[in-house]
């Protein structure tokens, strides 16, 4: 594919040095100019990169070359009002160079990380079958509620109480309170761990309250079925999810490898981390550390 499009990449720059072959053969290089400055085969496969690459992508090379043409006349006008001098601006790029330099470090010290073996893969299979062999859908209303807390209280002791969602809902237009209803399918993977249990005990038309942070949703049970997932569908989710699960490990333990050994000082009033100041608190969602395994069965699935 990257044959595919270098050769693509190569007709527009042909195309554009047409006519002009007494410059030499550099010009085959160039894809436009734009006032003195050339924008250049490698920056635009570099942009079309950005976007993934494949036949799709190469389609969009004029579109992309188009971009590039827009962003150099920007950025002569910028550089014209000397603003490649600004101290703000200084700092954002030199930031975004911190920022490119460490992600390609960490990439290249990783580029080696092995393909999950076999094992392990049956073994997540095995261990999790509420995402696999035992996954159920359910298909349910999920109404969502935000306002005063003692509003909110209210309303999920009513719904406590045993009455009616229908008169739940006309006690929350009384008192103007705003509340979006969707129906939803989702399977087991989606839904957080802990709330898990209370969709699995729901029966057909049953209602429950689940309180959230943000507010208050209420779920009534449209119908939930199997769906299971077989190891041979399962398979390019595991491993994807438990190469990830190494990457993230390995680089966090190259991350304190290069800490413990550089010389590091606190010279301001910022304690470190280590000295009693406390790390931001984990996500309360047990499954969230099956984030990326997750998300890509529901994508898979649907």
């Amino acid at each position: 594919m990257r044959m595919r499009q270098i050769g693509l990449v190569a007709i527009i720059a042909t195309i554009a040095a047409c006519g002009k072959s007494h410059q030499g053969p550099a010009t085959t290089q160039v894809v436009a100019r734009v006032n003195n400055k050339e924008i250049t085969v490698h920056q635009l496969n570099g942009a079309l990169k950005q976007l993934g690459g494949g036949e799709s992508t190469q389609a969009l090379a004029p579109v992309v070359l188009d971009r590039l043409i827009t962003q150099e006349v920007l950025v002569q006008q910028a550089e014209a009002a000397k603003l490649d001098r600004d101290p703000a601006v200084v700092q954002a790029i030199e930031s975004a160079k911190r920022t490119i330099l460490a992600t390609a470090y960490m990439q290249r010290s990783l580029a080696d990380l092995p393909k999950p073996a076999d094992g392990e893969v049956d073994a997540y299979f095995k261990e999790h079958p509420q995402f696999f062999s035992g996954r159920r859908v359910y298909v349910y209303n999920s109404i969502v509620v935000q306002g005063p807390a003692a509003e909110l209280k209210t309303a999920e002791q009513q719904l406590a109480s045993g009455k009616d969602l229908d008169a739940v809902l006309d006690y929350l237009r009384t008192q103007k309170i705003e509340f979006i209803p969707k129906t939803l399918a989702r399977g087991d993977e989606e839904i957080p761990a802990d709330e898990l249990p209370r969709f699995a005990a729901l029966k057909e038309g049953e209602v429950v309250s689940i309180t959230h942070p943000d507010g208050l949703e209420i779920i009534k049970m449209i119908t939930s079925k199997p769906e299971p997932i077989d190891e041979f569908q399962a398979r390019p989710f595991i491993e994807k999810f438990l190469r990830e699960r190494e990457r993230n490990a390995r680089a966090a333990e190259e991350v304190k490898a290069l800490r413990a050994a550089a010389s590091i000082q606190y010279t301001g009033e910022i304690k470190p981390l280590s000295a009693g100041v406390e790390k931001p608190a984990p996500q309360a969602n047990p499954a969230a550390a099956n984030d990326a395994l997750t998300k890509s069965i529901a994508a898979g699935m649907h």
